[in-house]
């Protein structure tokens, strides 16, 4: 039997996996499409496909919503990998994507990035469970939780709480864990909560999950991950000045331009305002994709950028004309 995980943490900026190098040997010339919540990316010609995990998105947003009682607050990009080998040369996540990797969240940009793999009920239940991450990464940290948070902060996400969650969410009850959990329990001595880590964190919490359920409603289910917002402010506004040092950091020291997508999610925080601000400071480069009305774009922001587009085509026409040939050049993409 194969093995399936999807994974959802990516635990340091600097994650590798020991041993596992990355060969990148396919140029992917992406394009997008959008839906309400979503962008889209896929390469050649399967548009079919985007539309596809487009559909599914939607469909698995409206019922996590319901259920956690959330209403995104940023966009989140989805990235769609037209196979697994493909999938092991993104560069979204420094972690190889050994076989079985189903899919990742990535979580400072809140990005999710899956390949598809003939499968079509496969696919579906692998961006239902990632959307489910990306969701309560947004519930918990506005859409811009950093890897970091798991290792420099004292406020985590219990694994088995998010991966368990994601498969309730996205599963319900299914056949398998419902085997794995008779068999544990025949066979095995039950794990306590604490002990549920590795595979036992997707199927212990699913069904730890299932039972929160039962027993209280899934109502429930959001306002726990809201009491740990609540629990401790003053740790969760250290967790977001980390976030904040990242990003500058980010901008500043791992970039050599910065590309701005410029849209209405932009104008419910002030993150990317900042980071556009830093940029104009230490003088990098700013190429903003506007998709509002100009007269929406604050006097402040147009007069830092460099460049302003309507479009990726006519950003990516004037990029090769700056910077082709120039080797190692870094972009930040917000």
């Amino acid at each position: 039997m194969k093995l399936f995980f999807l994974i959802a943490f990516i635990t340091g900026l600097n994650a590798q996996s020991f041993g596992q190098n990355k060969v990148q040997y396919v140029d992917f010339d992406w394009n997008f499409i959008q839906t309400p919540h979503f962008d889209v990316y896929y390469y050649d010609d399967q548009l079919d496909l985007a539309e596809f995990a487009a559909e599914v998105a939607e469909e698995s947003y409206e019922q996590i919503s319901i259920h956690l009682r959330w209403d995104l607050k940023k966009r989140v990009s989805i990235m769609v990998y037209n196979s697994h080998n493909e999938f092991q040369q993104t560069n979204i996540v420094s972690t190889y994507m050994r076989e079985g990797i189903g899919g990742v969240t990535e979580l400072f940009k809140n990005r999710v990035v899956f390949p598809f793999e003939g499968n079509y009920e496969q696919f579906r239940h692998v961006i239902h469970h990632e959307l489910v991450h990306a969701i309560i990464n947004d519930m918990m940290y506005g859409g811009r939780m950093q890897n970091v948070i798991s290792s420099r902060t004292k406020i985590r996400v219990p694994i088995w709480s998010n991966e368990g969650l994601a498969e309730y969410l996205s599963s319900d009850w299914d056949t398998k864990a419902d085997m794995v959990m008779r068999d544990i329990s025949v066979h095995e001595r039950m794990p306590s909560v604490k002990e549920l880590n590795y595979f036992m964190a997707y199927k212990g919490g699913q069904s730890l999950w299932r039972f929160i359920a039962g027993k209280y409603g899934r109502e429930k289910i959001g306002d726990v991950f809201r009491s740990m917002k609540k629990t401790d402010p003053i740790e969760y506004k250290n967790i977001i000045r980390e976030i904040i040092k990242l990003d500058l950091e980010a901008v500043i020291n791992d970039s050599d331009y910065l590309i701005v997508k410029w849209d209405k999610s932009v104008l419910k925080g002030g993150g990317t305002h900042g980071e556009v601000t830093m940029a104009y400071w230490i003088k990098k480069p700013i190429f903003i994709v506007n998709s509002l009305p100009i007269d929406d774009m604050s006097s402040w922001i147009f007069s830092c950028s460099d460049f302003i587009f309507n479009d990726f085509k006519s950003l990516k026409k004037k990029l090769t004309q700056l910077y082709k040939g120039i080797p190692n050049t870094k972009r930040i993409i917000k």
